[in-house]
């Protein structure tokens, strides 16, 4: 082989391995650049809830409907299902999960009570019960300024669609004694009264 034709075919592998690597540095920069601009969600915290199961309960004191004022002591000898909600602008998911806890005996008895809690004013709720008016069973507390959605880190989870300003669709169920049994994120928004009912069963 002559000297020229080794160095063609010396420059040739050179500027395909040149191209190859430019290649796969564009690919790269879309990528990165891609996710950077894709609308997703920040790194959830959603199993920080799941480390207080054993723990006391954090504290609040919210109003319910007829003004109320309702704190984890107001509600020990009752087992508890706190639901952290999105609320009012959530519809229809959060509105059916709500109605369906507030109608369902189970958690809704002398031994145990059911609170869907909001950070909605009170006085816009009006038009939500003339709409669905399955949710004036619904025991509502609410959490206008946050307090107990961030002590119970419900501002932070897999399932809100407005990380650090709404819920999600956050359970804890809380026992006699103030004490958290069990924790579960819904990003799916279903039905889980089964569930928690399930998890119920274990502490009543």
């Amino acid at each position: 082989m002559k000297d020229t034709d080794k160095k063609y075919s010396r420059d040739t592998w050179i500027f395909v391995l040149l191209t190859v690597i430019v290649s796969l540095l564009l690919i790269l920069i879309v990528v990165v650049i891609g996710k950077g601009n894709s609308p997703q969600k920040p790194i959830s915290t959603s199993t920080s809830g799941s480390k207080w199961v054993g723990e006391k309960a954090p504290d609040f004191e919210l109003e319910d409907f007829d003004g109320n004022k309702v704190t984890p002591a107001s509600l020990k000898g009752k087992n508890v299902v706190l639901f952290f909600t999105e609320g009012l602008m959530c519809y229809p998911a959060c509105w059916d999960q709500m109605a369906k806890l507030g109608t369902d005996e189970r958690f809704n008895n002398e031994k145990t009570v059911a609170y869907s809690v909001v950070i909605d004013p009170k006085n816009e709720w009006q038009k939500a019960f003339d709409k669905m008016p399955e949710l004036r069973k619904t025991k509502v507390l609410f959490d206008v300024y946050r307090t107990a959605s961030r002590s119970y880190n419900a501002l932070n989870v897999t399932s809100s669609m407005h990380q650090g300003s709404f819920p999600g669709h956050t359970y804890y169920l809380i026992d006699k004694e103030g004490i958290i049994r069990y924790y579960y994120d819904d990003p799916q928004m279903g039905i889980r009264n089964d569930l928690i009912y399930e998890e119920l069963k274990k502490i009543q």
